[in-house]
């Protein structure tokens, strides 16, 4: 109970309540089995036993929920959590919307996706083949430039499908940063059909409890974020297209 209370409290959103949801269940099954060291405290096979069935149900069906929880709950608070992020940035101009994407990108993913650190690496350029780390937890990683090669990250960066694997499958040059943080990482493309803009990455300390929900959960906030970035980009093309149009002189050769 203790440790997923620990978890909880250094998670957020979606995965805070549900590590909230394990505590409360672990913490009522201890209630019914363990027996209370300090004197005058009635013992747990003391208690009524409609009370023990009542105490069991309460901690299985919390359990349920954290680990099974039902495709429509846990879609609604996915739901919420990407409405905000939504309404955050479409709330901006287009321009400000790509200048923010990699802080707006970084803290959606914390709030959706169990991590003990998370990082967004993004190009420079739309041309350039590396990435520079423009917002993390870590104020270390801050500026490190990534290679895409044959670890985890050129993986994903190739296919344009999230995946997830041990730290020690990243590159090289990256890995022996991401090893103090977590023995985990989780990393979805930020991608869209016509442009691949960087990668975004949950490091993990022990793994995740849930696998498939952190991948979808990354991969969505990863699209929406590249197409910030596509529109963003688009937009001083069309500017300059715009004024060269409307310019004669720009127009000759």
């Amino acid at each position: 109970s203790v440790s997923f209370g620990l978890e909880a409290h250094q998670a957020a959103g979606v995965v805070r309540r549900r590590l909230v949801l394990a505590a409360v269940g672990a913490f009522l099954f201890c209630t019914t089995y363990a027996t209370p060291a300090l004197p005058g405290v009635v013992k747990a096979s003391a208690l009524p036993g409609e009370f023990s069935v009542v105490l069991n149900a309460l901690a299985f069906g919390c359990f349920y929920l954290t680990f099974s929880m039902p495709r429509g709950l846990l879609s609604r608070w996915q739901r919420n959590e990407q409405a905000a992020y939504l309404t955050r940035v479409m709330d901006r101009d287009p321009e400000t919307r790509g200048t923010l994407a990699a802080q707006d990108l970084f803290e959606a993913v914390s709030r959706s996706v169990g991590s003990g650190a998370t990082f967004v690496a993004l190009k420079n350029q739309p041309d350039s083949t590396a990435f520079v780390v423009k917002a993390a937890k870590s104020q270390a990683l801050v500026g490190v430039t990534l290679t895409p090669g044959d670890g985890l990250f050129g993986q994903v960066s190739h296919s344009g499908t999230a995946a997830m694997g041990p730290t020690t499958s990243c590159e090289r040059d990256i890995a022996p940063r991401l090893e103090p943080l977590g023995s985990h990482v989780v990393v979805a493309p930020i991608a869209t059909s016509t442009s691949s803009w960087g990668v975004v990455t949950a490091v993990q300390r022990r793994g995740t409890l849930f696998p498939e929900d952190d991948l979808t959960s990354l991969s969505q906030l990863a699209r929406y974020a590249a197409a910030a970035l596509d529109h963003a980009h688009m937009v001083p093309e069309r500017r300059d297209r715009a004024r060269r149009a409307a310019d004669p002189r720009l127009r000759e050769p």
